[in-house]
C-alpha cells in the first residue's frame, strides 16, 4: 500500500514561511547510497534519480524530520498589479461576454532549506481549520510544479516527468469561457490524481468552503528527482485574476509542514 499524505480541510496556499527546523532523533547516518543522484537536468536523468531516492527513503529507520510553520496572507490590496511585472492591463469581456482573460498574477514564494547532503522523502501537512475563498484563480507550487489550482494549465506548460512546470507567460492573455460547464479546464487540478496519487477538492472561485488533499510521498518525490542536490526548496502561490479590483484576492492560511528527510553524512 503507497504511503498517503494527507491535507485536510482547509485552504492550502503559502506565503510567509518562518523556518522553525525541528531534527527527530534518529541519527544521521552514512548508510545511504545517493552517490548516484545527478542534476536531474534531463527526463532519464530525472527518473533515474526517482529510483535512487525512493530507494533511500524506504529506509525509513533513518529518517530525519524538520517542522515548517507557514503563514500566507491575503495580497488583496495589489489587485493583481494589473500591466505592471509582467501582467498585462485589465480587460473586460468586451462584445464577447461569454469569455474572460488571464490579464495579472501575483506570485509568492518562499525558500525552505534542508541539510546538506539530504533528499526530502516526503511532506504531511497541518491546516487550522478555515474557510477558503479566492477570485478569480490560483496555482499552489512546489519547485515550480504545479501542485494544484482551481484551472487545468497543464496543456499549457513545459512538462518534467510528467507534472507541469508553471510559467505566467504561457497563459498570459489567453482566455477561458465563462460558463464553466462548457470548459473542462476549470477544474479541480492535483497533481497525481488521474494516477491514483492524490485527490482534491475546494470550492469553486468567489465561494466559501473547505479544502481537502490527499497527495502521495511519490509525487514529492518526483519533484525533488527534478534537482536533488539542492539545499533549498520553495513553495509558491499563484492568484490569478483578469479586470476586477479584488481579483488575485485569497483568504489568508495558517498551517504547518512536516518535512521527512533522509541525509548521508561524507
Amino acid at each position: 500500500m503507497k504511503k498517503l499524505i494527507l491535507i485536510m480541510a482547509l485552504p492550502i496556499l503559502l506565503i510567509a514561511f518562518n523556518n522553525c527546523g525541528q531534527t527527530g532523533d534518529l541519527a544521521v547516518v552514512d548508510k545511504i547510497d545517493l552517490s548516484g543522484l545527478t542534476a536531474g537536468s534531463t527526463d532519464k536523468d530525472a527518473a533515474a534519480n526517482v529510483d535512487i531516492i525512493q530507494k533511500a527513503c524506504a529506509q525509513i529507520q533513518y529518517n530525519q524530520f524538520k517542522t515548517v510553520q507557514v503563514s500566507f496572507t491575503n495580497p488583496e490590496a495589489q489587485s493583481c498589479n494589473f500591466g505592471k511585472d509582467g501582467n498585462l492591463p485589465r480587460k473586460n469581456p468586451g462584445e464577447d461576454v461569454n469569455k474572460t482573460y488571464f490579464r495579472g498574477r501575483i506570485e509568492q514564494n518562499y525558500p525552505i532549506d534542508v541539510p546538506e547532503n539530504s533528499v526530502v522523502c516526503g511532506m504531511e501537512f497541518a491546516f487550522e481549520n478555515l474557510q477558503m475563498y479566492y477570485d478569480d484563480h490560483f496555482v499552489m507550487t512546489f519547485d515550480d510544479v504545479i501542485l494544484a489550482g482551481s484551472y487545468d494549465y497543464s496543456p499549457f506548460m513545459q512538462k518534467r516527468l510528467g507534472m507541469s512546470v508553471f510559467d505566467w507567460t504561457k497563459i498570459r492573455g489567453l482566455d477561458w469561457p465563462v460558463d464553466q460547464a462548457a470548459n473542462p479546464l476549470e477544474r479541480v487540478y492535483c497533481e497525481g490524481d488521474r494516477g491514483g496519487a492524490s485527490a482534491c477538492s475546494w470550492p469553486k472561485t468567489e465561494e466559501f468552503g473547505q479544502m481537502n488533499i490527499r497527495m502521495d510521498e511519490s509525487v514529492f518525490q518526483k519533484i525533488i528527482a527534478l534537482s536533488p542536490q539542492s539545499k533549498t526548496h520553495k513553495f509558491g502561490l499563484v492568484t490569478i485574476g483578469d479586470d476586477d479590483e479584488g481579483d488575485c484576492r485569497i483568504s489568508p492560511i495558517k498551517f504547518s509542514v512536516k518535512i521527512r528527510y533522509i541525509q548521508k553524512v561524507n
